[in-house]
């Protein structure tokens, strides 16, 4: 997907209704996110022998390519995806 306006194309979030997403969740959803982060390297080597893909080219995509935060930035990208009218099938 392409940059809209310059600003980047959020494809996927972690999302709950209103009164779920408790202070408790978002922790769990913050730890979730941030062991995961930890893990790369682990993830990338156990993806890749099952995919079987260079772990090492993995590893490269998780960190360079995919922004795990949602500041500022990416809530633009969000908003502006999220109010554009989408083709119908």
């Amino acid at each position: 997907m392409a940059l809209y306006d310059g600003v980047p194309a959020v494809l996927a979030v972690w999302a709950a209704r209103k009164g779920v997403a408790t202070p408790e969740v978002m922790a769990d959803f913050h730890a979730s996110r941030d062991f995961g982060m930890s893990h790369i390297a682990e993830i990338s080597s156990a993806a890749a022998r099952e995919l079987e893909l260079p772990a090492d080219k993995l590893e490269s995509y998780l960190r360079d390519n995919i922004d795990f935060s949602l500041d500022e930035e990416n809530r633009c990208g969000l908003e502006r995806i999220s109010a554009t009218p989408q083709n119908s099938a």
